[in-house]
């Protein structure tokens, strides 16, 4: 929702201009990255807890990366599908939009298998890119683990929990490096700048279940604070935030109304709210300006972007319901090989 926030409020913004004052106006515009970081750190968690009692193979990553892309494709593809068609509608609707929602097949393909930014095509949907970096996440993370594993194997499960964080780790301190010092990968829409925040939520899950010392989540924790350390904003402590909020989960229900709803339900529905809110949102708002115009002021603006959120919450309960929710179910048939103990597999 801090992300649909943000979006929502750059199309709104010609009703505010003049109106806001600047650290609301800079607070809301750090929305965005707060959301994306907080996201990476969730998901490595999630991740992490996922494959804990894996039995790692090979044939067992294969059928991760399968599961995965069987939940995450159908929405995903409707997504681009619906942004094209938007484009197209608006094109004809609005003569000064003509040209828009031209897609090359190349560009299609790329963006069918998570590659368009890699590739140099650039996304369909500003939203994309961070689904891009997840699914390499999850490929790298689980190749990682699967290698440490067969390396370790011999030596029990506690030895490869520490050389599985040695080397989750070791990429962190370098995508930590590459963010201190500006540098950017050759390749545009690699995972590696971002891979910190995900490694972050990997080691607080492993620390939450007693698979590494404090020391590891510390260690992870002082990299992050080196960021915060060079620029203080909500983006760079939002990770330092999350990870704090789930390490100390276990000491008591300070998140217990996380399992209440409306939460729940948001949770639900946050992945089709996240594809749905940069097309049926978006352009709930721009119609809107096209009927009423921008002369209405602060107020004409919270209702502009309450609308806008309202349309991205109905649109992904519609996703959701149609294509999401019987991916999930679709995916589960994937039967996955089961570990004999718990704990980081052997």
């Amino acid at each position: 929702m801090l992300v649909v926030v943000y979006h929502m409020h750059i199309n709104a913004e010609p009703m505010f201009r003049g109106a806001e004052p600047a650290w609301l106006v800079s607070l809301i515009g750090s929305f965005g990255a707060a959301g994306v970081n907080m996201f990476f750190v969730l998901s490595g968690f999630v991740i992490a807890l996922s494959l804990r009692s894996a039995a790692l193979s090979w044939r067992y990553a294969g059928l991760f990366a399968l599961r995965r892309s069987i939940r995450l494709d159908p929405p995903y593809w409707f997504a681009i599908v619906m942004s094209l068609a938007m484009a197209k509608i608006s094109a004809v609707l609005f003569t000064e939009l003509a040209g828009r929602g031209q897609v090359d097949g190349g560009q299609l393909l790329a963006h069918l298998f998570y590659l368009q930014n890699i590739l140099g095509f650039g996304d369909i949907s500003a939203v994309f890119w961070t689904l891009c970096i997840e699914v390499q996440f999850y490929l790298f993370f689980v190749g990682a683990m699967t290698l440490v594993s067969k390396l370790t194997g011999a030596r029990g499960s506690g030895t490869t929990a520490v050389a599985v964080a040695a080397v989750v780790s070791c990429v962190s301190c370098i995508s930590l490096l590459m963010q201190l010092l500006q540098l950017k990968f050759p390749i545009e829409g690699f995972f590696l700048r971002y891979w910190h925040m995900f490694a972050l939520g990997a080691i607080t899950c492993w620390y939450r279940y007693g698979d590494l010392s404090h020391r590891w989540l510390w260690g992870a924790v002082a990299g992050e604070a080196l960021l915060v350390a060079t620029q203080v904003s909500l983006p760079h402590l939002t990770p330092l935030i999350a990870a704090g909020a789930l390490a100390s989960s276990a000491a008591g229900p300070a998140l217990a109304w996380l399992t209440r709803e409306p939460w729940q339900y948001f949770g639900r529905i946050s992945y089709s709210v996240y594809l749905t809110h940069g097309v049926i949102g978006w352009s709930t708002i721009s119609v809107l300006k096209r009927i009423f115009g921008t002369s209405g002021g602060v107020l004409q603006g919270v209702l502009f972007m309450a609308m806008g959120v309202a349309s991205s919450v109905l649109a992904a309960e519609i996703l959701y319901r149609l294509l999401e929710r019987p991916a999930i179910r679709f995916s589960k048939r994937v039967r996955m090989p089961s570990a004999p103990q718990r704990g980081m597999a052997a």
